[in-house]
């Protein structure tokens, strides 16, 4: 049994990811109300990636494997404009999105008051350990890693955007969740193109899943801050369309000034 899941480790993955995320959000649907944000089923949704990426990795490398995902995990030594892109840049890339929208005639933004700026931290902590760190461990610890051992990066990400994306499916049906705010094609479009930058980000810095869990965590916070959705951009989708042509046009300047094969010139990961 061991060898016939080795053999077919990565379908293994993917079995018992969707099988743990959308049994719980099954769950969800189910009830028909909105499910608070440490709501049992919930969290078991969000960490069923890295759960099955853990499994995954002890069946394919045992204790190499996972000696190998802690260092990826603490590698912080990183040049530091990786922390500053991961960090800074998807709040910035939603601020200019959001300020293309007011110049194009965009009214009702609702931006959280100034003097409440320091919710941001919790919100980001929060959002770090029961939310991108469910993901991250199997799709970027996992899943990536595995994918670039048989095909070139930009093939990796392709893949790994259509999974990461048609995981997120069942969100659309839970009671409350934004996702339902957004068109499901904004959302592929979305998911795609952010996974060419995180594999472009993993790769020049040598496999850091500390980095790709922070630039995961500042990209959820913000989206959930800044007034991206239709509910506090007066109805409007224009925001997150804005944001999704810049998405584009920074995936295309990623993959013009590197190439397909590696997304990155200090691809060592």
């Amino acid at each position: 049994m061991k060898q016939l899941i080795k053999r077919n480790i990565f379908f293994f993955y993917l079995i018992i990811t969707f099988s743990i995320s959308w049994f719980g959000w099954f769950i969800l649907i189910t009830t028909g109300k909105e499910p608070g944000f440490f709501n049992f089923w919930k969290l078991l949704a969000a960490f069923g990636p890295s759960l099955a990426g853990l499994l995954s990795i002890i069946f394919k490398s045992g204790k190499d494997g996972l000696q190998k995902l802690w260092r990826q995990l603490i590698f912080w030594r990183v040049p530091w404009q990786w922390y500053a892109i991961s960090l800074a840049g998807p709040p910035l890339l939603m601020l200019i999105a959001l300020g293309i929208h007011i110049l194009l005639g965009g009214e009702g933004l609702i931006f959280n008051d100034p003097t409440e700026l320091y919710r941001v931290i919790p919100v980001f902590l929060l959002v770090f350990f029961f939310s991108v760190l469910g993901e991250e461990i199997g799709w970027r610890g996992f899943a990536l890693p595995f994918l670039q051992e048989r095909f070139n990066a930009m093939q990796s990400s392709v893949i790994l955007g259509f999974i990461w994306a048609l995981w997120h499916l069942p969100l659309w049906w839970i009671p409350g969740d934004f996702h339902q705010q957004l068109p499901l094609i904004w959302f592929i479009i979305q998911t795609m193109t952010i996974t060419i930058l995180y594999t472009w980000i993993f790769n020049a810095t040598d496999g850091s899943l500390l980095i790709i869990l922070l630039l995961h965590t500042a990209s959820n916070t913000a989206f959930g801050v800044l007034p991206m959705l239709p509910e506090t951009a007066n109805g409007s989708t224009r925001p997150a369309w804005i944001l999704d042509i810049l998405l584009i046009l920074a995936t295309g300047l990623i993959i013009a000034l590197n190439g397909g094969e590696t997304l990155s010139q200090n691809r060592s990961a």
